[in-house]
């Protein structure tokens, strides 16, 4: 939370020197008015170096709380490889102004989670579009190995429907991993009432599913695990953005979704398989 005329810091570390003068970094971010949906949001950038000696200054004006961007010139970052951004908001009303929107103080606070993004320039479009498309080929194969481990025992309409799911689980897994740990870490409230006729049963109901979601809450995280996250595996957001698909994110997908988890299930379908009995036609 940011009240108006408060400042944000932010420090970061390790920001790449430019390759050449006349670089421009990016610095992208989402202001959120806590009192307002559509506000009018304004603040003050200060962009430096640690010890201040190389800095840009800057003002920024939103209406309404979409993710913004400005760039400034990359010259800022030290020598040291650090980058110190300040952030002061001058979303304070003016009560005589005719508009109502400007009469009004907005405290703010950043959407994005780490706060704000410092982007870089690296590389063309062409090698980050291959990379993405790498990343989907690799989810491809994790699909097509559940597939021919399936057909190894079951029918083909069988199967397609268990890639359905599989697909339709691997895009929602974050959504009920997330959705499951809040409703766990939901506080329960306790009312002492006086028990009516009829009451008893649903009241020995509801202590059976509490006691039943305690060994739940260690096999749900593990359960959900098995399977991939395609979300963390989805180059189509960092593609809008312009941000940079890395080979590190490239060899995770690899070992964790195609290899180890592909490997697993065409294990366990090479195992079943095993125990279906073939005929051979002697005609």
């Amino acid at each position: 939370r940011i009240d108006p005329l408060g400042m944000a810091y932010f420090e970061l570390d390790g920001v790449p020197a430019p390759a050449r003068p006349d670089t421009l970094y990016t610095v992208r971010y989402q202001l959120h008015a806590l009192n307002d949906s559509k506000p009018y949001l304004r603040g003050n950038w200060a962009i430096h170096s640690s010890d201040w000696s190389r800095y840009y200054l800057t003002q920024t004006y939103n209406k309404g709380s979409d993710t913004r961007e400005f760039t400034f010139p990359a010259g800022v970052v030290g020598a040291d490889g650090k980058l110190v951004i300040e952030f002061q908001n001058l979303s304070v009303g003016d009560p005589a102004h005719p508009v109502e929107t400007y009469r009004k103080s907005y405290p703010v606070s950043f959407g994005i989670p780490d706060g704000l993004e410092v982007l870089a320039p690296s590389g063309s479009f062409l090698p980050n579009l291959l990379r993405g498309l790498l990343l989907i080929w690799l989810r491809l194969a994790f699909l097509a190995v559940v597939g021919v481990a399936g057909s190894a025992f079951m029918g083909y309409p069988v199967t397609t429907l268990l890639l359905i799911c599989v697909m339709t689980y691997g895009y929602g897994r974050g959504f009920i991993i997330g959705h499951y740990e809040k409703q766990q870490n939901k506080p329960q409230t306790q009312q002492e009432t006086e028990l009516k006729p009829g009451e008893l049963a649903g009241q020995i109901g509801e202590l059976i599913v509490r006691k039943a979601s305690v060994p739940a809450s260690y096999v749900v995280p593990y359960l959900a695990s098995a399977f991939p996250d395609f979300d963390a595996t989805d180059p189509v957001p960092d593609f809008v953005v312009g941000r940079q698909v890395t080979w590190g994110r490239i060899f995770s997908a690899a070992f964790w979704t195609t290899l180890l988890r592909g490997g697993l299930v065409f294990l366990l379908g090479g195992f079943i398989f095993r125990a279906v009995e073939l005929g051979v036609p002697r005609t």
